[in-house]
């Protein structure tokens, strides 16, 4: 066995040209936790409203 490290190659994307953009935008930001919340708590107003009130 050598001792040489062997080394991991990753595949290149787009002919080896990548971007990341960390562009800080102007507007709302809310946390992934916070819309998820929103969401369930519209889920259930939404329930609570058709069962007392049927249509």
């Amino acid at each position: 066995m050598s001792s040489k490290k062997k080394k991991t190659v990753m595949p290149m994307s787009s002919a080896g040209l990548m971007s990341f953009y960390n562009a800080d935008e102007p507007g709302v930001k809310l946390r992934p936790e916070a819309i998820m919340g929103l969401t369930i708590g519209f889920i259930v107003i939404s329930v609570i409203l058709l069962v007392l009130k049927p249509f």
